[in-house]
């Protein structure tokens, strides 16, 4: 300024620079800790942030890291939401706006239309609580208004309930007679904790019969190999690798699906065997060591006709393939196995996660307590 001759001139300089300095104390500016006022770009750059709900939850979506089968499922919701959003005018809201009544006003909106019931409400809620969880940590929104929503009360499936040891006989005995690699599937599921989707992915060289382990890796080539961050080692039991025994994997490449398929996608032609031709996953050289990879679906629809369904085809047990899991966890438990030891094998990160597993234990010990306590009327 004092290069500026006129005074009138340099005295409006100072007085825009005066004003220019206010200005910036009105927004925070501490001129003796940050003299660059480098707050008011981040403060900038959190404000170019700003943008309407369905982009945003558009944006959140992309950040998302999710696994195949559930970015389906959020992909579904969203643009459900998203739609009711345009219909009520809520995607009129930049998402700051968004509050925990204006949210849950969305998901009600959305539960009016398609008549939901309280399960499907909690996956609505579960998925738009999730983007915003990603619009939290991008610093988008200051909070996420549905962080401690309590989800609405749903009446227990009993499709995923544990086997009953009558049942487990039933579906040893069906599925020895019609489809014994079916059977061999459960069994992975049942002794070592593993979810189908994780038994599908195995390869032969993932499973060590010397040292009797599996290994589960997170994720290899694309497929979803683990649920956990975390490689799992699993033991292998005697009555486990009796089975696997008999699989003769050692004769089959180590990059091959010990439960995959000869058949390309599209299915193939039948095979005869003891005089009849047999179809897909009849055949007895599916589920068997094999380059071509089994997809989680498949095995839905085949534990559902052999299982699931009614005579002729299936023995109408209505529970799914993944109650195996749940039947492993309470049989070991009832036979003596700690449920830090369960945990460990299930490879759960705390024990509570342990114990949802293990609902027939929790009945057990109930039962005795109230059987050994109980006073008498007199």
């Amino acid at each position: 300024m004092n290069r500026i001759k006129d005074k009138g001139r340099r005295m409006d300089e100072a007085l825009q620079l005066c004003q220019r300095c206010k200005d910036r104390l009105k927004m925070g500016w501490n001129p003796v800790i940050d003299p660059e006022f480098k707050l008011n770009k981040v403060k900038a750059k959190a404000e170019k942030q700003e943008m309407y709900l369905n982009n945003a939850l558009d944006f959140a979506m992309s950040k998302k890291t999710l696994k195949k089968k559930s970015r389906q499922d959020y992909s579904s919701m969203l643009r459900f939401i998203k739609e009711i959003a345009v219909k009520t005018g809520h995607s009129l809201l930049d998402v700051r706006q968004m509050d925990r009544g204006a949210c849950l006003d969305l998901i009600d909106e959305c539960a009016e239309e398609r008549n939901f019931s309280n399960h499907a409400y909690n996956k609505y809620v579960s998925c738009f609580r999730a983007l915003l969880s990603v619009l939290l940590d991008r610093r988008i929104i200051g909070s996420n208004p549905l962080s401690d929503f309590k989800d609405k009360t749903v009446p227990e499936s009993n499709k995923y309930a544990a086997f009953t040891t009558e049942e487990k006989q039933r579906i040893s005995q069906h599925l020895d007679k019609v489809h014994p690699q079916l059977f061999a599937v459960m069994s992975v599921v049942y002794h070592t904790g593993i979810r189908p989707q994780e038994a599908l992915e195995l390869i032969v060289k993932d499973i060590d019969l010397k040292e009797g382990i599996i290994t589960i890796a997170q994720v290899r080539d694309n497929l979803e190999k683990s649920k956990t961050i975390n490689v799992r080692r699993v033991p292998i039991n005697p009555h486990l690798f009796r089975l696997l025994e008999g699989m003769n994997l050692d004769q089959f490449p180590g990059e091959y699906f010990v439960f995959g398929t000869p058949l390309k996608a599209g299915g193939g032609a039948p095979k005869r065997e003891n005089g009849r031709r047999v179809y897909g996953a009849m055949r007895s050289d599916y589920l068997t060591p094999n380059a071509i990879h089994v997809k989680r679906d498949t095995i839905t629809k085949l534990w559902r006709k052999l299982i699931m369904d009614p005579p002729p085809t299936g023995i109408g047990i209505e529970k799914h393939l993944y109650a195996a899991k749940h039947t492993g966890t309470d049989d070991k438990v009832e036979a003596g196995l700690e449920l830090k030891e369960v945990q460990h094998l299930y490879g759960h990160q705390s024990e509570a996660m342990t114990e949802r597993y293990n609902k027939k234990k929790r009945a057990l010990e109930a039962k005795k307590e109230i059987v050994d306590k109980s006073p008498s009327f007199s």
